[in-house]
């Protein structure tokens, strides 16, 4: 859906997820990809004034918090990890 809107995306997955192009491919259209290493069982989404933190465990948990300042901070936090992400090749 997201592609079909159009909507952009930016993603930044484990370095361990590199070599698995079938899994990164699929985000790749209007989409910008960069890797980290890291460690983590947790994903964030960010998306206008939402926050949602996905625990990926035996069982998953979602959090979804609405308030534009706890997405504007995270949202900050991930700008300075895309800045230190290394870009997909």
């Amino acid at each position: 859906m997201r592609k079909r809107k159009g909507i952009p995306l930016k993603i930044i997955f484990t370095e361990q997820l590199r070599t698995r192009n079938d899994r990164i491919t699929w985000f790749l259209e209007n989409a910008e990809v960069r890797f980290l290493i890291q460690h983590t069982t947790t994903e964030v989404m960010i998306y206008k004034d939402t926050t949602i933190f996905l625990i990926l465990t035996a069982q998953p948990l979602a959090i979804r918090i609405r308030e534009p300042r706890v997405a504007a901070s995270f949202q900050a936090h991930f700008d300075l990890l895309w800045k230190i992400a290394k870009k997909y090749s």
